[in-house]
């Protein structure tokens, strides 16, 4: 089992920067009141509560990495170069790259080199009047002074860093999560969840699964138990007891398997 944080923001997906700029399609919001269909009982829910349904009532949990667009993934883009003129006379330029929804609101170009950092981070933009302009080797930035000390210090600079690394460390887990160990040359089956100690490891470092399973196992118990203090004829107070009891005990292996692990 490789382990892999749940999840990494790298970028915004093409839908929601396209509904961004042009304003069309759903927003996220209404994404999320839309009706799906689970696999498991054929019951529609909405999209924002299909996840903790599968996880409470089929114990199905979600342990795959977010899909990166292929302009990210360092292994399948090749990079490219664009050149465009731009005069001053126009306000409005379209990016140069196909199928790409962003115009520039005024004649400067900062915010074309911004779009080109945070949207197309392996291709360049040249353009005419400003020259070719190098890449800032921490944030993909292109300016005239990429490695000086003044830019370095620009909020740009410091926002593009951070997301270059997140980008670094999602190519890097994704060429992680293909890998095969061999012993002798026989390969190694993946899992992406394992039982140590009792309590259940997620590759994607998610506790949840161990919850569940605390409560399924404390239900269990209380259901045995309650009948039997039905029975006896025990009273709510002396019930209650070991109700609290059942649960304490449940709760407290999840604290120390917190800190065992």
């Amino acid at each position: 089992m490789i382990c892999h944080p749940s999840f990494i923001r790298t970028h915004l997906s093409d839908e929601a920067y396209k509904r961004r700029l042009t304003g069309e399609g759903l927003s996220f919001r209404e994404r999320k009141r839309q009706r799906v269909q689970c696999q498991w009982c054929i019951k529609n829910f909405a999209a924002s509560y299909i996840d903790i349904h599968r996880a409470t009532a089929h114990h199905d949990f979600e342990y795959a990495l977010a899909a990166l667009p292929e302009a990210l993934l360092e292994d399948a883009h090749v990079p490219q170069s664009f050149n465009i003129s731009w005069p001053r006379v126009i306000l409005h330029q379209h990016c140069p790259v196909p199928d790409c929804p962003f115009t520039s609101l005024n004649a400067g170009t900062l915010a074309m080199y911004r779009h080109f950092q945070h949207k197309h981070h392996f291709d360049t933009i040249n353009i005419a009047r400003d020259g070719t302009r190098p890449k800032c080797t921490f944030s993909g930035l292109q300016t005239a002074f990429s490695n000086g000390l003044h830019h370095l210090q620009l909020e740009d600079c410091r926002r593009g860093r951070k997301l270059y690394q997140k980008r670094v460390q999602a190519n890097w887990l994704r060429r992680q999560m293909v890998q095969v160990i061999t012993i002798g040359g026989v390969p190694l089956g993946a899992v992406q969840i394992y039982q140590y100690l009792g309590r259940l490891l997620a590759c994607n470092d998610n506790d949840w699964q161990a919850i569940q399973t605390q409560l399924k196992k404390a239900r269990s118990h209380w259901g045995s138990l309650s009948r039997i203090l039905v029975r006896e004829g025990a009273t709510p107070r002396v019930s209650g007891m070991f109700y609290k009891a059942v649960v304490h005990a449940k709760y407290a292996v999840l604290l120390v398997d917190s800190v065992v692990c």
